[in-house]
């Protein structure tokens, strides 16, 4: 008596239900990854102008410690200037009006180079420079050894919001 043994067959391919399944998985990964690279694009994006501003505002701290004799005569951040240097009214537009007032060309020519570097390292900003007397309130008082340099811009992700801001306190 001979037995006959049938050979087994082995799989020899995938079914085309397993590989649309399996591009359907891949591709919701790449979809994940995609949206945790734009994400992270928006937080550096956003950190970056922040640290524009932040360098921005100790370069006219530094301008002005270069500068002290015109800073003890109070031709930075007096009362008298044209809004307390105030860029709202100033630096709207991206442009500094030629009047600032009986100023030092030096002194009108450091506050015309911070506006310029303002408006090349960041979106529709606006700069202010005043005295105070007392740093903590964060109000400019006009006088007083303290000055507050405000820095405000718009947010390149989110131009709706409100605008991204820092003030720095110093002693020039």
């Amino acid at each position: 008596m001979s037995v006959s043994v049938k050979p087994s067959r082995c799989q020899t391919g995938t079914s085309l239900l397993e590989v649309l399944i399996a591009v359907v998985i891949l591709s919701i990964g790449l979809l994940g990854l995609a949206g945790l690279q734009v994400a992270g694009l928006r937080v550096n994006q956003g950190a970056m102008q922040r640290s524009q501003a932040a360098m921005l505002a100790y370069d006219v701290f530094d301008r002005m410690r270069s500068d002290r004799d015109f800073v003890s005569a109070s031709n930075y951040g007096s009362r008298d200037l044209p809004a307390k240097y105030d860029a709202v009214k100033t630096f709207e537009g991206r442009s500094v009006p030629l009047d600032l007032g009986e100023l030092n060309g030096h002194v009108e020519q450091t506050i015309r180079d911070w506006a310029a570097a303002m408006n090349t390292s960041l979106i529709a900003p606006e700069g202010m420079i005043c005295r105070t007397a007392n740093p903590e309130s964060g109000e400019c008082t006009g006088s007083g050894t303290f000055m507050i340099v405000l820095i405000r811009w718009a947010d390149e992700n989110n131009r709706n919001t409100s605008k991204q801001s820092i003030w720095v306190v110093g002693q020039p």
